[in-house]
């Protein structure tokens, strides 16, 4: 828990990371011509539901006992947060491109193209 009591992960990676952080920058980005705002999430959110009584789990005022914490569920939590945040965030401030996205997946085609470039390359390239 966090001296403002939130639980840590929740409130790291998205209360007073995501959702701080761009709220507090929306009206730059709003401003700006062509301006993105992108939030890092990841796979790991399609491991749960986001929960409706997350604030109260978050605050310690939820029934649920710390013996039940997961700290996998609460990242999934977080991160599945982000992804909901950036929806709306994208409806609410149509003129800012507003996304989420998991970095992995485009890591691992930049990879396989990379490699397919390379390959392509060193077949055809220099020969005699």
């Amino acid at each position: 828990m966090t001296s403002e009591n939130y639980e840590v992960t929740f409130a790291t990676h998205l209360l007073f990371g995501s959702y701080l952080l761009g709220t507090l920058f929306m009206p730059l980005l709003e401003s700006t011509k062509d301006s993105r705002l992108v939030l890092v999430s990841s796979g790991g959110m399609l491991n749960t539901k986001y929960p409706a009584n997350l604030v109260d789990i978050s605050t310690g005022t939820s029934d649920n006992k710390i013996n039940n914490y997961s700290g996998q569920l609460a990242y999934a939590y977080a991160k599945r947060g982000q992804v909901l945040l950036a929806e709306q965030w994208a409806k609410s401030n149509p003129s800012v491109k507003t996304v989420s996205c998991h970095p992995g997946k485009y890591l691992l085609l930049l990879y396989y193209y990379t490699w397919m470039a390379q390959s392509f390359i060193s077949r055809f390239a220099f020969i005699g």
